[in-house]
């Protein structure tokens, strides 16, 4: 008894390749029907569609479809559609604090190393202003970015859960 072989490339499973421009053209098409195609892609479309009459079969035929499909009125629904709640975790506030004090620390983290990396010291490549030397400012600046950081932390820590109101 004989086995027969199939193989892969004797399955055709899609249908035959349009040319680009016919790929282009039924593009063009949706746009027309929708009123968003421009002028200079209307003239392209109209072009091809007089040159191609598979694409000009198939334009009159969806335009016709799709005509009286927008001049059949709606039917009311017997039941209302209701959409099952989100499975995805809500964030919640003091998460969404702690990420973005995360998101804080990394920036600065990242700015004082890049700072303190390359040929010299960033003091070198800074003109002072008004009379502040630059490593002065750049501590004011690292003891307030340090601070904001600190308050943000603290909003976005857990607040402890009374003994009688524990979670489901």
């Amino acid at each position: 008894m004989g086995v027969a072989v199939v193989q892969e490339s004797d399955m055709h499973f899609s249908r035959p390749r349009l040319p680009s421009k016919c790929d282009q053209a039924r593009q063009w098409l949706t746009l027309e029907l929708d009123g968003e195609l421009s002028s200079f892609e209307r003239a392209l479309f109209e072009a091809h569609v007089a040159s191609c009459s598979e694409c000009a079969s198939y334009a009159e035929h969806i335009r016709s479809f799709t005509t009286a499909l927008r001049a059949t009125p709606l039917e009311p629904l017997a039941h209302p559609i209701a959409l099952p709640s989100s499975s995805r975790r809500r964030l919640r506030a003091p998460q969404v604090l702690a990420a973005a004090a995360a998101a804080v620390a990394v920036t600065v983290g990242a700015v004082t190393l890049s700072g303190s990396v390359g040929d010299g010291s960033l003091a070198d490549r800074v003109t002072p202003v008004r009379g502040v030397s630059v490593d002065e400012g750049i501590d004011e600046l690292k003891v307030r970015q340090f601070e904001v950081l600190e308050e943000r932390l603290a909003l976005a820590r857990p607040k402890p859960i009374p003994a009688g109101r524990q979670p489901v």
